[in-house]
């Protein structure tokens, strides 16, 4: 059994000993196979493709696959380069933005991810030109109960991805 720790730093911990809680009662998922990746084609308008894939099951080890109506995976992007900000605004992703603009110190925003089935959810964005490095990939998901009401302990971060 492979374990995926939340914050990637291979410690467990008292925040990870919670997720797995949470996740042993159904009220996140596992997170499993998150990908990041970047190609290039010159002949179109968007040059460059990114896509973020990620895997969700739930049940003893992950052998369950979500409900995508009870289950959403965000994908929050993120540079402190104020320019990534013009780089965001002008992608053209191929799912809902719901936060187009963060803040003081972090630039990009955050995306919805689209389920394609079996628990695999995808984010892909057309960008013109791909000038950054070193882009902080943060993965959210979100839960809701049969009221499709959601709380605090249906919400958890996976930190640590970062785009090539």
């Amino acid at each position: 059994v492979r374990v995926h720790f939340r914050n990637l730093d291979e410690q467990i911990d008292l925040t990870d000993a919670s997720t797995l809680a949470r996740i042993d009662f159904r009220l996140l998922r596992f997170v499993s196979r998150p990908n990041v990746s970047v190609t290039s084609d010159p002949a179109v308008e968007y040059s460059c493709r990114l896509t973020i894939r990620a895997a969700l099951s739930s049940g003893k080890l992950g052998t369950v696959t979500v409900n995508t109506h009870d289950t959403f995976l965000f994908v929050d992007l993120a540079h402190s380069n104020p320019l990534f900000q013009q780089v965001f605004d002008s992608m053209n992703f191929s799912t809902p933005v719901v936060v187009q603009r963060k803040g003081s110190s972090l630039y990009g925003g955050i995306v919805e991810a689209a389920s394609l089935g079996n628990g695999l959810f995808e984010v892909q964005a057309g960008v013109r030109e791909w000038n950054f490095t070193g882009i902080g990939v943060s993965l959210f998901q979100v839960t809701v109960n049969a009221l499709n009401e959601s709380s605090a302990n249906r919400q958890e971060n996976f930190l640590g991805y970062t785009a090539p």
